[in-house]
């Protein structure tokens, strides 16, 4: 099974696992409190998180350098802009098929 994951990471690009699929996004408050409990994930847990079947990874990301468009995600080289949590389910939902 391929593993995917929602990471909002500070690890840069040339250094990920081309297996994995990140998410990165930088709102611990809203959106990545979604995302984790969606996926079923402690969002108060620092560092890296990844979902028992290994198909997603979560981490908070400072900045992606987006203030004008937040709340952003990214997953893998893919960056949304204005991100509800309608939209990261159906960001989401993308990635499961």
């Amino acid at each position: 099974m391929e593993e995917r994951g929602i990471q909002d990471t500070r690890v840069p690009s040339s250094s990920r696992s081309s297996d994995l699929n990140q998410i990165q996004f930088p709102d611990p408050t809203r959106l990545h409190r979604h995302i984790c409990k969606r996926l079923g994930l402690e969002a108060d847990t620092p560092g890296l998180k990844r979902t028992n079947d290994g198909k997603y990874g979560v981490e908070y990301a400072e900045c992606l350098a987006s203030c004008g468009t937040g709340p952003v995600m990214m997953c893998n080289d893919d960056f949304y802009e204005n991100v509800t949590n309608d939209g990261a389910d159906e960001i989401l939902e993308k990635y499961d098929e």
